[in-house]
């Protein structure tokens, strides 16, 4: 399968006045054509950093401080400038981004913020038009409706799939949407998940799917990326990590999310809350909400371990038990 992009010990940090804050750490991924990759974790762990560091678009004062990203074999996308890496962006990646409804402009009706993107991209003003009532078609919007409305005229699930159908507009090979359904109800989230698997499979358009709740993106991603304190702690098929969990906070994850029918005596909250980035204690990040802790894990940050089910843990015990099976 075509590599469509790979991403190499890509950190990102954050100087403050007294320290450097490192909120994305050595991380490292590929995506092929057609796929599609989930990136759980909880507030802070560095998932939308992470979508910024892809555009290279972080925001000040935050900086890329080493790795790579290759988007279809080419050249480092981190030493592209100006034009070129505008144009770059929606006509090969485009973004969804976190209350994307709220990107919308208040002032100017649907068609016009149509006419800008198409504008800007050089596109002809009513080839953009027909494409968009194409995709607000797909996304089950009445295109009439929408095109002649202000965002203010919309229900919350309405503007989210504009803002997807928008984003789709200039063809992109790759799409990352950040926490895509946190504003929906359930029904909605159902409906949108559901469209966007449609399009990706249609369209062989690879997605990046950035939530904190690994349960709402389970069923529609080929593998998943579990994020602590900036750092990659499980990596590898979804079925997989769904099933088999093997990083204590990966299946901290999995038992927090509620049974939709039976008893819920299973389901367990985190203890703890997130570790604080401008002070992480030595070893391992997660070490003082793990119930399996052991003395190395204060010691040495656990390296990560490739395992027989092709999923790679960062998890001293993990490695353990690698070691004893080998």
């Amino acid at each position: 399968m075509e590599t469509i992009l790979d991403v190499q010990n890509l950190t990102i940090e954050f100087p403050t006045e007294t320290r450097v804050v490192r909120a994305v750490k050595d991380v490292s991924f590929q995506i092929q054509k057609g796929e599609s990759l989930g990136i759980v974790g909880e507030s802070g762990s560095g998932k939308s950093t992470i979508a910024f560091g892809l555009f290279n678009s972080v925001p000040d004062p935050g900086r890329i401080s080493g790795g790579k990203v290759h988007f279809f074999g080419g050249p480092n996308f981190l030493d592209i400038k100006g034009e070129t890496r505008r144009k770059f962006y929606w006509s090969k990646i485009s973004m969804v981004f976190q209350a994307s409804q709220n990107t919308l402009n208040p002032l100017l009706r649907i068609c016009k913020q149509v006419d800008d993107i198409a504008h800007a991209h050089r596109l002809a003003k009513n080839k953009a038009r027909a494409k968009a009532f194409e995709l607000f078609d797909m996304m089950h919007l009445d295109g009439n409706r929408v095109m002649n409305s202000f965002p203010h005229e919309l229900s919350g699930g309405m503007k989210q799939r504009v803002s997807i159908g928008l984003a789709l507009l200039l063809d992109p090979e790759i799409i990352v949407l950040d926490e895509p359904t946190t504003a929906l109800d359930v029904i909605s989230q159902a409906s949108v998940l559901k469209i966007l698997n449609r399009i990706r499979k249609e369209r062989e358009i690879s997605l990046i799917f950035i939530t904190h709740d690994i349960s709402v993106i389970s069923e529609v991603v080929d593998s998943v990326m579990v994020m602590y304190a900036g750092r990659v702690v499980e990596q590898g098929p979804a079925k997989q990590v769904m099933r088999y969990p093997s990083h204590p906070y990966t299946r901290g994850l999995i038992r927090s999310i509620p049974p939709l029918v039976g008893e819920v005596d299973y389901t367990k909250a985190l203890k703890g809350s997130p570790v604080n980035l401008n002070n992480i204690p030595s070893g391992c990040p997660f070490q003082s909400r793990c119930e399996l802790r052991i003395p190395t894990c204060s010691e040495i940050e656990p390296p990560r371990v490739q395992l027989d089910n092709s999923v790679e843990v960062a998890c001293h015990l993990a490695k353990m038990e690698a070691t004893s099976q080998g």
